[in-house]
């Protein structure tokens, strides 16, 4: 069997999970790095799980079979050169893997630092045009 490595296809943003559980499906080692966003939005608490790198999956490659992963539908293609998948080195994925593992890319601060809606600055009143301002200038 040939060496296995890690490649990357891109593939349309939000779909990123979908072709994650297709390439695993394939019997092929996928990885989606993710992190958590939580905010406060109408004095509730929200929570959602966003790709770090929207538009990209990771996956196992080798040499020969590759190019299924690119008829999986929403993927637009394996980055390739040469007609061969690209390989990410492995100290790149560890250091993936590892910040997705620890949590590294999570934003709770989001949820501190944003202004609640009452605080917000109020919007004046738009200024009248300036034929209007001109019709009400009168000369003495």
């Amino acid at each position: 069997m040939a060496e296995r490595y890690w490649g990357a296809c891109r593939t349309f943003t939000g779909r990123e999970h979908l072709v994650r559980a297709k390439i695993e499906e394939m019997d092929r080692g996928a990885f989606l790095p993710t992190f958590v966003r939580s905010w406060i939005a109408g004095g509730k608490l929200s929570v959602a799980e966003r790709p770090a790198v929207p538009g990209y999956v990771f996956f196992r490659a080798s040499q020969d079979d590759w190019s299924p992963v690119q008829d999986i539908d929403g993927v637009i293609g394996v980055l390739a050169n040469g007609g061969r998948a690209m390989r990410i080195s492995n100290d790149d994925m560890a250091s993936l893997v590892i910040g997705h593992a620890a949590g590294a890319h999570n934003r709770f601060e989001d949820c501190i630092s944003s202004p609640s809606r009452g605080s917000r600055r109020k919007s004046r009143k738009p200024r009248p045009s300036k034929r209007a301002r001109l019709r009400s200038f009168t000369v003495p």
